[in-house]
């Protein structure tokens, strides 16, 4: 697997356009919480570019390590989650097709040897429920909030199998 750029010099790159950034930097602004956000922003980047390690899996799916245990997964423009604990794992948001959705699935059971054990899908948009086919296909058990699962369903979109009000607690491994 390729290492590539660091994820939040890719998110700089590909969603900020200079005429945003230079009024959301502007130094001269009087607006001290913009600067501070600004700052904040930049040393993250600078933290991430340092520790963080980002894999290619494909020409579009790309993995950014945040600790040994979660990881933020990117294809084009959507992102999630994925949190492994004592070979066993969740993701949160599917990628944007069925095959990057696969290729995600694959690289948490060959790579890191761990059983998906739940797949949240975060909202009811395609770039995270495009790939909710192929989860199910896996026979990995899909969460949704209530209200997400009621417009997939107005919307004729695949159902997550479970719905749930305003939080959901799952145990990863030796996690509580």
């Amino acid at each position: 697997m390729d290492l590539v750029a660091p994820l939040p010099f890719y998110l700089f790159k590909v969603y900020w356009q200079p005429k945003n950034i230079t009024h959301f930097c502007n130094p001269t602004s009087s607006d001290n919480v913009t600067r501070k956000t600004c700052i904040s922003i930049i040393l993250w980047g600078l933290v991430c570019s340092i520790f963080g390690q980002t894999e290619k899996i494909s020409e579009c799916l790309k993995l950014t390590k945040l600790s040994e245990s979660a990881y933020i997964h990117t294809c084009d423009y959507n992102n999630g989650l994925i949190y492994m604990s004592d070979g066993e794992a969740i993701i949160v948001s599917t990628p944007d097709s069925d095959v990057e959705t696969q290729n995600l699935i694959d690289w948490v059971q060959n790579e890191k040897k761990a059983k998906i054990i739940g797949y949240v899908l975060d909202r009811w948009h395609p770039d995270a429920m495009e790939g909710i086919d192929i989860v199910h296909k896996n026979e990995i058990k899909t969460y949704a909030n209530k209200l997400t699962r009621e417009i997939a369903e107005e919307k004729g979109l695949p159902l997550p199998d479970e719905g749930f009000i305003e939080k959901l607690k799952i145990a990863v491994g030796s996690q509580n």
